[in-house]
């Protein structure tokens, strides 16, 4: 099976074709390499979540409230939940646990694509981290 994947990785430009999903596969171990160095640096993926999860803190706890012109809005008018901007980053940018703060505020304008860089972060962070987790458990 790894002889012929090999194979067809290095027909397919010498034929003139170059694959998209060769591209894919290289931006994608980036990514890994990045985030979690594969598996051999566990101390770089918590650096980078720890700095995810302070600068997003940082930013919505500078965003003003529903008096405002623009920020965060409760999505139930009823709920007296209190803000917290750590524990929505936190809720926002690990995607399997569900804290409720995520569904509870609405970002709006700017807020909004700062809440949608950190979920797409989160959830690139989280399965780069399960791929690694996977490899680890592989070569022990």
């Amino acid at each position: 099976m790894w002889r012929a994947y090999r194979q067809g990785e290095w027909c397919t430009p010498a034929a003139g074709s170059t694959d998209p999903a060769l591209r894919a596969d290289r931006i994608w171990g980036a990514v890994q390499d990045l985030a979690v160095g594969y598996g051999y640096r566990p101390g770089r993926a918590a650096a980078i979540f720890g700095a995810l999860l302070l600068g997003g803190t940082a930013y919505f706890a500078a965003v003003p409230d529903c008096a405002g012109a623009g920020g965060l809005c409760p999505v139930n008018a009823g709920d007296q939940r209190t803000w917290d901007p750590f524990l929505y980053v936190l809720d926002v940018l690990v995607p399997i646990v569900d804290i409720g703060h995520e569904k509870a505020w609405n970002p709006n304008g700017p807020d909004k694509v700062v809440m949608i860089a950190l979920l797409v972060s989160g959830w690139v962070y989280a399965t780069a981290l399960v791929a690694a987790a996977g490899r680890a458990l592989s070569r022990s």
